[in-house]
């Protein structure tokens, strides 16, 4: 009898295991479940709405060359580096607005090269000028780019302060009168 007894004991035993088990097992899908669940929601509040210079500076970086946008960011930390083949042209210098909302980003020491950022609407208009002659223009949607460079805020406005270092460093102020 106590046989039986004992065998009915590690039955029941055996049966609470399994049940912790699957308890356990259930308790970690739930988590990672919630964990999954948590992540995207942390990758969806990292999309943030950028300003107009911010703006400006993502369709300045997405005109440089590059295949993805962090190559465009490492080609704009050579430039600001002054660290590409022609820094006395290319090299990021200064930034200012001038009508609401349009910027202008200097390029070299010299100032002969810039950039004209200019907001039309749902457009962002991006024109490069050297000695005055403009050399080419990009469009972009204000949604696209809004888009496409809102987990980069952070790059954005570090780019911003690096050109504005740039500026500070080197005492550039341009010309409106090129405009």
């Amino acid at each position: 009898m106590f046989f039986i007894f004992g065998s009915n004991n590690a039955n029941q035993q055996s049966k609470i295991q399994n049940k912790q088990t699957s308890s356990s097992l259930t308790k970690q899908h739930q988590e990672q479940h919630s964990s999954s669940k948590s992540s995207s929601s942390s990758s969806e509040s990292q999309k943030e709405e950028l300003n107009n210079e911010e703006l400006a500076v993502a369709a300045y970086i997405n005109s440089l060359r590059g295949d993805s946008i962090d190559d465009k960011f490492k080609t704009f930390d050579d430039l600001a580096n002054g660290q590409s083949s022609n820094p006395a042209t290319e090299q990021p210098m200064a930034i200012e607005q001038h009508e609401d909302p349009t910027f202008q980003i200097g390029e070299g020491k010299f100032g002969f090269a810039w950039y004209i950022i200019s907001f039309n609407n749902d457009q962002i208009n991006v024109d490069h000028y050297t000695h005055g002659d403009k050399d080419f223009s990009k469009s972009y949607t204000k949604n696209a780019l809004a888009d496409q460079f809102s987990n980069y805020k952070t790059q954005l406005d570090s780019a911003i302060q690096k050109i504005q270092q740039n500026q500070a460093q080197n005492n550039v102020k341009m010309d409106d009168s090129e405009n």
